[in-house]
């Protein structure tokens, strides 16, 4: 890393615009002072982007209470991105003490967090992390053997067919 390294908010825009071009989706999530100003420059189709804090006030620095903390633990709970945000809000704005900080998201890609009964949607149905957790990755099996009843025999073959999934199917 080098200290004239620069990220500005324009390019990260730009490039979550090149990588939503090929259809992928993405969460964002800016826990740091002042989030909110990244908002506008990082919404977009496919985007559902969380902001620690509103326009320049400071974030939580109390190892423990930041949004991040709070977030990626209720994910690893098996929570929907608008669940665990949901509880991290209320669980940051508690933690953060004096600051009342007060976090934001946007997922209808508009730039405007926050929006009462306009945001949510997309991020309650939203899963991130590994399958296991999330159950998001579900094989398809197109045919299974018929019932079957053993009379006389001891042994009996079961069988699946036409198993596919998203990610593909090891034998």
């Amino acid at each position: 890393r080098s200290v004239s390294e620069h990220l500005s908010r324009q390019q990260l825009g730009t490039w979550l615009d090149g990588w939503s071009s090929f259809g992928r989706e993405a969460v964002v999530l800016l826990d740091f002072d002042g989030a909110e100003a990244f908002v506008e420059d990082l919404a977009g189709e496919g985007r559902i982007v969380l902001a620690a804090t509103r326009d320049q006030r400071p974030a939580s620095l109390v190892p423990g209470a930041s949004l991040s903390e709070f977030f990626w633990s209720e994910v690893l709970q098996g929570q929907t991105v608008g669940g665990a945000f949901d509880t991290s809000r209320r669980a940051l704005r508690r933690a953060s003490g004096n600051l009342r900080q007060k976090a934001l998201m946007d997922d209808n890609a508009n730039a405007v967090p926050n929006e009462k009964r306009a945001e949510g949607e997309a991020a309650r149905r939203k899963y991130v992390g590994l399958s296991f957790v999330t159950g998001e990755d579900v094989p398809t099996i197109g045919s299974i053997m018929p019932d079957t009843t053993l009379v006389t025999e001891t042994n009996l073959t079961v069988w699946v067919a036409d198993v596919t999934d998203a990610d593909g199917i090891a034998a």
